[in-house]
C-alpha cells in the first residue's frame, strides 16, 4: 500500500498512525509537543485522544528527518524558526504584490 496517498484523503490521523508514519515513537510525538517543538494537536472531544492533521503530520515527518540527520531539539527550532518566518515573507510578497513572484 503505498502510504503517501493517504495523507490527501485522510482529514486526521491517530497518534499510532503518526508514530508508524513518521518513525517516531508515541512518547517523542508526545514530548514534541510538550516542550513546544509542535503546536498543540487538536484532541478528539470524545475520546481525548489526539488527532493530528496532515499538516501536522508533513511537519513531523520534516522533523523526523531532521532528527535522523543528528539535529538537535535546538538546531531543529532555529529551522523551524526560520521556515516560519520565509513563509510569512512569501505571503507577505504575495500579499502586495498579488501574485506570486517569479524565481
Amino acid at each position: 500500500m503505498d502510504n503517501t496517498s493517504s495523507i490527501q484523503t485522510q482529514a486526521t490521523y491517530t497518534i499510532h498512525e503518526v508514530a508508524e508514519r513518521s518513525g517516531l515513537s508515541i512518547p517523542t510525538l508526545r514530548y514534541y509537543e510538550d516542550i513546544g517543538l509542535l503546536p498543540a494537536v487538536r484532541r478528539d472531544t470524545s475520546s481525548g485522544h489526539r488527532r493530528y492533521s496532515a499538516d501536522a503530520v508533513q511537519l513531523i515527518e520534516s522533523l523526523a528527518n531532521l532528527r535522523a540527520v543528528g539535529m538537535s531539539i535546538e538546531e531543529m527550532r532555529t529551522y523551524l524558526a526560520l521556515r516560519e518566518g520565509a513563509t510569512r515573507r512569501r505571503l507577505r510578497s504575495e500579499s502586495f504584490f498579488g501574485r506570486t513572484p517569479k524565481r
